[in-house]
Order: C-alpha cells, then sequence, then structure tokens
C-alpha cells in the first residue's frame, strides 16, 4: 500500500479489488485502486483522478490504519519484526505518523471540506451520510497531527473549492519539512501563503496550485518566496499555476522571481488573465 518514489515519478502498480464494475460497453473489469505517494500511470499528473482512484480504497480499512503503531505491529518471524526496529531505531514515532498520515489522505480532503460544509446546511444535509468526518468531531485535527509529525514527501489533494481559508491555514501549519511534492486543485487562494513558505525554505522540488483561485496578489506572494528561496533558487523544477485568475501585475513578479531559480524546467501559467504586457 505504501510505495516510495522521486517527485514527478508515475507508479505502474495497481491493486485489483475483488469486486467488478460493469462499464457502459459490457466489459466487466476489476476495479483498480491503491495508495501512492505519487501518482498512478492512470491519474495523468491529476489530483481529482488520484483521489478518485484512492477514494474505492475501503473505508474501514483506512480509519484501522489510524492506529498504526509499531510497537503493536506483528511479524510472522519475530527476526523480521526485530530487524525493521533496529533500521527504523529513534524514527520509529515518525514512521508511526508517516504511515498514519499516508493512509489518511484521501481522509484529509474531506475533513478540510468540513468546514465549509457546515457553513452550508444544506450542503451538509445533502451529504453528511456521504462524509465520514460528519459527526467525528476532531477528526481534522488528528489528521494534521499525524501530518505533521511525519516524513511525507508528497501531497496531492483536490479540495473541490469547499475547503475554508481557516482550514488551509491549519493545514499550512501541518505540512512537515520533508515535502517536496505538493499539488493542489480547487483550494482557496489563500493556499497561496503556505506554498510561498515552502518555496522561502528551498524545499520544494514540485508545486502545483491548478485552478485555486489565484489572482495577482497571490502571485506576488508566490513570487516573493521564491525570491527569498536560498542561494541558486532551491531546487523546484516544476511550477504550474495554471486555471487561475493571474494577470499581468503577478506574471510581472513572477517573471522578476524566476531567474533565480536555476532548476526550473516546466512553467505552466496557461488559462489565466496574462495580457501582452504580462507575457
Amino acid at each position: 500500500a505504501l510505495v516510495y518514489a522521486p517527485p514527478g515519478f508515475e507508479h505502474h502498480a495497481v491493486t485489483r479489488l475483488k469486486e467488478e464494475v460493469e462499464y457502459h460497453d459490457g466489459w466487466r473489469r476489476a476495479r483498480e485502486v491503491c495508495l501512492l505517494e505519487g501518482f498512478a500511470k492512470g491519474d495523468g499528473g491529476h489530483s481529482r483522478w488520484k483521489q478518485r482512484r484512492e477514494a474505492l480504497f475501503p473505508r474501514a480499512l483506512l480509519e484501522r490504519a489510524g492506529a498504526f503503531s509499531l510497537a503493536r505491529a506483528e511479524a510472522s518471524r519475530a527476526e523480521d519484526l526485530a530487524n525493521i526496529r533496529e533500521q527504523v531505531g529513534d524514527g520509529e514515532r515518525a514512521l508511526d505518523a508517516t504511515v498514519r498520515a499516508r493512509f489518511a489522505v484521501p481522509l484529509l480532503a474531506d475533513a478540510l471540506r468540513q468546514g465549509q460544509m457546515q457553513e452550508n446546511g444544506a450542503l451538509n444535509k445533502l451529504r453528511k451520510l456521504k462524509r465520514w468526518v460528519a459527526n467525528k468531531p476532531g477528526v481534522l485535527e488528528a489528521l494534521l497531527a499525524d501530518l505533521r509529525d511525519s516524513r511525507l514527501r508528497k501531497l496531492s489533494l483536490d479540495l473541490g473549492g469547499k475547503a475554508t481559508a481557516a482550514a488551509m491555514a491549519q493545514l499550512g501549519a501541518a505540512l512537515p519539512e520533508t515535502v517536496a511534492d505538493l499539488r493542489f486543485e480547487g483550494a482557496p487562494s489563500a493556499v497561496a501563503r503556505p506554498a510561498a513558505e515552502l518555496l522561502r525554505r528551498g524545499q520544494l522540488e514540485h508545486l502545483q496550485l491548478w485552478g485555486c483561485a489565484l489572482g495577482d496578489g497571490e502571485a506576488q506572494t508566490l513570487a516573493a518566496g521564491l525570491a527569498a528561496a536560498p542561494a541558486h533558487g532551491g531546487k523546484l523544477t516544476t511550477l504550474n499555476l495554471g486555471r487561475n485568475k493571474i494577470g499581468d501585475d503577478g506574471a510581472r513578479a513572477l517573471a522578476e522571481a524566476l531567474p533565480r531559480n536555476q532548476a526550473l524546467q516546466t512553467l505552466n501559467l496557461g488559462r489565466n488573465n496574462i495580457g501582452d504586457d504580462g507575457a
């Protein structure tokens, strides 16, 4: 269920569930689902498709994984468990949190959207039966606590425009220093502030804020983070700010900051409001 790979690597591995789904062409095929740090081949690099695939993972198992602890682990051979504990050493707490956080990612988007749902009573009534977090207070705090203590390197979430600025501030404060690949779709524009902080630290290799309602102000915030990055501009190789509301002023700010980042290979500013001057 946990597969490590460098940022940007696409996994071809899947786990097939026993039950099959009948497609419109009449064929019956096994559903494919797996939990990965990165993207599966069929995700096309999109958080939305990754999230839909992982949503098929049995929720009961995800909730049970929230209680994972190496101290309670069992193994068919005692020496195997002893070897694992020897390798982990003082990092047992971090390992526990990383495993719990990785299994919790499919649930984290629901928890982040919950604040917005509570503000809209009608929407909450329609969806509360579908959301496992609907009647569980403190769930978001517990998920973020594990994320904060983890060594997760990748985080990809499609929030569908349903998260609040306050929820994004909570998430930003919980992002571990190991995160190198951060991808959001449909997040509120407030996501720019924690993303800029990670850029300032120079720890990100991939940043995607697709359809996050970013305007010139948010672009300038991100540009300030890029400009304040360590010497030689950090490690950022991919910056995707497509489908936002960035105009000429935001493009100008990014243009002034980008030359500092010598590692950048891919830049996407498509589907924004950039005119000739900004270009």
